[in-house]
């Protein structure tokens, strides 16, 4: 008789773990371009095709919105993706989020399950269970002076340059 061995099923609803998920909980500094990865205490699962995570900025306004394109794959709204990888979501987003502006992940229970497809996700409802700061750039002064270093010598026929 052949024996067979397989991986048993998770069976508790997968939590969203913030303080390590990338970027961590309440970040500052992040980069404008960086992909989020939401770590869960449990593998999860795309049971139905709808809405899985959720990103929105400080004033409530929708930016991405990712939904299930496959057991494991996700489509974002705005032209992002998305793909759990073990206990893992990671989000690849659209479009740079905006400079100085506070985003919160909400992730939405109706489509995310663990893998025996039995339990829905715990949601995250609120602004700050999960949240992080997108890095500020300053832009450079204006009429500020430039030193240019030329490794031959120069002649200037006038004051004024040109850069473009």
């Amino acid at each position: 008789m052949l024996a067979v061995t397989m991986g048993v099923a998770n069976a508790t609803s997968p939590i969203l773990q913030p303080s390590t998920s990338t970027p961590a909980d309440n970040a500052t500094g992040v980069a404008a371009n960086a992909n989020i990865v939401l770590t869960f205490d449990v593998a999860p699962y795309n049971l139905n095709p709808g809405p899985i995570v959720e990103l929105y900025d400080s004033s409530n306004t929708l930016i991405e919105s990712f939904t299930a394109s496959g057991g494991y794959s996700m489509d974002g709204s705005n032209g992002g993706n998305g793909s759990i990888t073990s206990n893992q979501v990671t989000l690849v987003l659209g479009a740079p989020l905006t400079n100085g502006t506070y985003h919160i992940v909400i992730p939405t229970t109706t489509k995310l399950y663990d893998t025996a497809a039995t339990n829905r996700a715990v949601a995250v409802t609120d602004a700050t269970t999960y949240n992080f700061t997108v890095e500020s750039v300053s832009p450079p002064p204006v009429n500020a002076p430039i030193d240019l270093h030329f490794s031959k010598q120069v002649e200037s026929y006038s004051t004024d340059i040109e850069l473009k």
